[in-house]
């Protein structure tokens, strides 16, 4: 690896066309969508009109190949429509269904296969159980009080993750990225005075969270408003914007095997970008591919290096706190 780099262009294998392959598997039959369930599917929970699905899959896990059968008809029975916005991570893409709610859905392709490897609520923590998450034109159809001008003397972009109870009472504010940590305080201001009433989803009031962009100017936010930030890992953590790296191989080169590979097939540059979170103390605690090098192989060799990387722990107000942030790597070879 020859340097790191803040958001490197993606591989050619990641391009745009995945998000369109994703939209026709998720939009098929039980039997497509069964198709491109291999082996298992992380699953991240979902609402479902059917009784017999809630029964059956009421909580975040993983499915087992054995249940991706029911699961392939509960979610077909869904029927998922493409939502107004799309993912920055290439292999997401974001759907939504009747009563408003939203969906993050990864879908890896190779030369071999196009795979569903993950589905559930928008914004969810992979296998952690979440509330619904609703669109924002849902939200802002339930909301009743409270001003959506934005009032800053901070100029940027912040991504807010805003939960709601079964009264439709704001129970949580929740930072999900942000341009910089001033931006996403100044933002976040006004958010608490907003009241609502109930997201009702079958006829019974439940609780439930949206993704919400607020922006200062507002046309400085107008290239990001259809690109929600990141998928599923932690949304709970602001989006650190420099983080001190102390300890960890920063050359994570591929094996010699990869090397002779990448040669014979005449690549000379290999890029990937990878996101991971950090906790109090500085120590990596959660790692996803952001942009994939194009090998798995390599992607699963990065991720490994990585969790053994420490940085120095950033700080808000004065008290050490956990973040999470992207790194690019750029493999050359002559």
């Amino acid at each position: 690896m020859k340097r790191a780099l803040a958001l490197f262009a993606s591989v050619a294998a990641c391009g745009s066309g995945g998000h369109h392959t994703s939209r026709r598997v998720l939009m098929g039959n039980a039997s497509s969508l069964r198709a491109h369930m291999i082996h298992s599917v992380g699953y991240g929970g979902l609402w479902f009109a059917d009784a017999a699905c809630t029964q059956e899959f009421p909580t975040a896990r993983t499915i087992p190949e054995e249940e991706l059968d029911a699961f392939a008809r509960c979610v077909a029975g869904l029927h998922l429509v493409p939502a107004g916005r799309e993912h920055k991570m290439r292999d997401f893409s974001i759907f939504e269904y009747a009563p408003g709610i939203e969906v993050d859905a990864q879908i890896a392709e190779n030369p071999f296969t196009t795979e569903l490897r993950w589905i559930g609520y928008a914004g969810s923590e992979h296998q952690i159980a979440s509330l619904p998450s609703i669109t924002p034109g849902a939200l802002e159809g339930l909301r009743e009080g409270g001003s959506v001008e934005v009032t800053s003397n901070v100029d940027g972009v912040a991504w807010f993750k805003l939960c709601l109870d079964r009264d439709g009472k704001v129970t949580g504010i929740h930072p999900y990225a942000s341009t910089s940590p001033d931006a996403e305080r100044a933002l976040s201001v006004g958010l608490d005075a907003w009241t609502f009433r109930p997201f009702v989803a079958g006829g019974a009031a439940t609780p439930a969270c949206a993704l919400i962009m607020r922006a200062h100017p507002a046309d400085f936010g107008e290239s990001f408003e259809r690109q929600v930030p990141t998928a599923p890992l932690d949304p709970s953590r602001f989006a650190a914007t420099y983080l001190k790296h102390l300890e960890g191989d920063p050359t994570i080169q591929p094996s010699d095997r990869l090397k002779t590979a990448i040669r014979q097939a005449g690549v000379t540059e290999v890029t990937g970008t990878f996101r991971y979170c950090i906790d109090e103390n500085g120590d990596v605690d959660k790692v996803e591919t952001f942009e994939t090098t194009g090998i798995p192989s390599y992607d699963r060799q990065i991720i490994e290096a990585l969790r053994t990387w420490r940085f120095a722990a950033p700080h808000a107000d004065g008290k050490p706190v956990a973040a999470c942030s992207l790194l690019s790597f750029v493999y050359h070879q002559g």
